[in-house]
């Protein structure tokens, strides 16, 4: 495995990997929240970014940008709205290898990477081009550019996926945070440069405030979300002060975030290799371990942090469970893996890479997971196993199984317009067939 990793060729194994998984999946029409998403996308290309702003449950325009760019090449449709998927999942199979090579080794890089490339979660939110999918590649890339110390195009890529959806806020913030304990204990905090580079790390949260102001400006009510009348943040600040943080939706989401479809197998490793790591560490040692930290170090408090701060905000927040909000952790859950991977489980990672493969195979296309199965229960959809107790359609899209379903469901559209039984072919405008194609309740 080391000559392996002498080679950063072995990035493009799990791009070729990714794109073999994805690419016979993307004329998939879309369904569910993913509909919303390419509704708000359509206005934004079609009624431009005024109109786009003033609709209360439009996330920032990030998305519908780069959709409309891959629009005004390809034309309006499912493939070019899906390319922007794909072209993103590239990205974060580039920046998690890139990361993990920066801040462990190249074995970690490669295991990491391969095992996101797999990931069920990840592929099956990418193909319809969720934020949560977005946001995700953007941050692992960005959080490599920061430590490599790029702070110029760390502040452009975190600015873009704050710009995609709210909650990558998380991200600068802890930057912020971070860096503050860090000045303060070198006493760098009063500096010319320390000041200037706070100054720029601000940027992707002041880019999130004047966007919510242009669209309170033309009109829009409730800047901040859809699901309370105070508003998303105002919700998140009222959840924390008031410790209404364990509800039974943050029992649903830590359900979903440790368990569904072996998640749990990846945070029994984590779990095993925390405790033999904990043991080098010393308390006592804590300042002088912060006063010689390098960019590398600083990189891993963030990346705690923001893990930290992301279950106590997101994951407690009022809103019906899916899994793919807890999206933007499951990358630093996998180099997780594969740091024990590399340094524990055996001489030669390459036996851990092909179980936690195999384990990823298997949760790409099936859902036979015990414990999940105990949990959530199970159903058979038209040839499909899937877990079923849930609180929306949203709910299963866990793996590729629900795209392997759409598709099912979307060629038997197709042969009976074919035979002329219903006149019109229109996935998202006509009613009967997108409720032929998106129904999952009967």
């Amino acid at each position: 495995m080391r000559k392996l990793g002498r080679f950063d060729i072995f990035v493009f194994i799990p791009l070729i990997i990714f794109t073999f998984l994805f690419v016979p999946l993307i004329d998939t029409p879309v369904c569910w929240d993913a509909a919303a998403e390419w509704g708000l996308v359509n206005v934004f290309y079609n009624q431009g970014i005024h109109d786009y702003s003033i609709i209360n449950i439009t996330h920032p325009p990030f998305k519908p940008f780069l959709a409309s760019i891959s629009f005004s090449l390809f034309g309006s449709s499912t493939i070019s709205y899906n390319l922007v998927g794909f072209l993103v999942g590239h990205i974060g199979i580039l920046g998690i290898y890139f990361l993990s090579k920066s801040l462990f080794n190249k074995n970690v890089a490669v295991v990491s990477s391969l095992l996101l490339s797999t990931s069920p979660l990840f592929l099956a939110n990418g193909v319809n081009n969720l934020n949560d999918y977005m946001l995700t590649s953007l941050i692992i890339l960005a959080l490599y550019f920061y430590s490599q110390r790029k702070l110029s195009l760390y502040t452009v890529i975190i600015s873009a996926a704050v710009l995609t959806k709210e909650t990558a806020a998380l991200v600068p913030l802890s930057v912020l945070f971070i860096e503050f304990v860090f000045n303060l204990f070198t006493k760098q905090i009063f500096k010319k440069n320390t000041i200037a580079k706070f100054l720029m790390l601000t940027i992707p949260l002041i880019s999130l405030f004047v966007w919510h102001q242009y669209a309170r400006i033309n009109g829009r009510v409730n800047t901040w979300g859809w699901n309370s009348d105070r508003g998303a943040f105002s919700m998140v600040i009222n959840n924390l002060l008031t410790l209404n943080i364990f509800t039974s939706y943050t029992k649903e989401h830590i359900a979903r975030l440790l368990f569904l479809n072996f998640n749990w197998v990846y945070w029994i490793i984590v779990g095993i290799g925390a405790v033999f790591g904990l043991k080098k560490i010393r308390l006592m040692k804590i300042e002088k371990y912060i006063l010689n930290a390098q960019q590398k170090e600083k990189t891993i408090f963030i990346i705690f942090l923001f893990v930290i701060t992301y279950v106590l905000t997101v994951m407690t927040f009022q809103v019906p469970p899916t899994a793919r909000y807890h999206l933007p952790l499951i990358p630093f859950l996998l180099v997780g893996v594969a740091v024990v991977i590399n340094k524990y489980i055996t001489k030669m990672p390459i036996s851990g890479i092909l179980l936690f493969g195999a384990i990823n195979f298997v949760g790409l296309f099936f859902s036979i997971d015990p414990i999940s199965s105990y949990i959530w229960g199970v159903q058979v959809m038209e040839g499909q196993r899937t877990y079923t107790k849930s609180t929306g359609d949203d709910a299963l899209v866990y793996n590729l199984q629900y795209l392997l379903i759409l598709r099912q469901r979307r060629n038997e559209i197709i042969s009976q317009y074919k035979e002329g039984i219903y006149k019109k072919l229109d996935w998202n405008g006509d009613p009967y067939t997108y409720t032929k194609h998106c129904n999952f309740r009967s």
